[in-house]
């Protein structure tokens, strides 16, 4: 298991549903829990822990996307930034509001994390996802991309923490 550091002081986000009525036979398509769209967006605390600790050689993985919120602001930062998101109809709504103003180094992709290969060359990824119940299998992946470092709060549920992938 990789080196976990904790953020000190993290809150916790504040539940709310976002989806239509037909969410979920989409969640049991992709085998999500309800707990899919309830716990975003996070907390600016959560956001500027990852900020802060990526740089301009990264490339970040931003696993669970969402709405672009956080892959916009790291895009500003790093080098490059996958986003992806399984949902097509908050990717969508995030990609027509951002419109031209798409960054160059932001690369948006609609798919289930679980079902697509991982980019060659990512550093650092994201996995804000308090629900998720893939850990050990996306840390693998990961791993096996050569990524070196992981932020989520998966573990704890609340705070965003650090793992060292290396």
């Amino acid at each position: 298991m990789p080196k976990l550091r904790r953020v000190a002081g993290a809150k916790v986000g504040t539940p709310r549903p976002q989806f239509l009525p037909d969410f979920a036979e989409f969640a049991a398509r992709h085998n999500l829990t309800d707990w899919e769209g309830w716990w975003s967006p996070y907390e600016e605390d959560d956001y500027r822990f990852v900020l802060d600790r990526v740089g301009p050689d990264d490339v970040v993985l931003d696993i669970g996307a969402g709405d672009l919120r956080l892959a916009l602001r790291l895009a500003g930062k790093v080098r490059r930034v996958y986003a992806v998101e399984v949902n097509p109809l908050v990717l969508g709504q995030a990609l027509a509001a951002v419109g031209h103003a798409m960054p160059r180094n932001l690369i948006a992709i609609c798919a289930n994390a679980l079902d697509m290969n991982f980019p060659e060359g990512i550093t650092a990824a994201v996995l804000l996802m308090r629900h998720c119940q893939h850990l050990d299998e996306i840390i693998a992946r990961l791993q096996a991309a050569g990524c070196r470092r992981l932020f989520t709060n998966v573990v704890s549920r609340l705070a965003v923490e650090e793992y060292d992938l290396s």
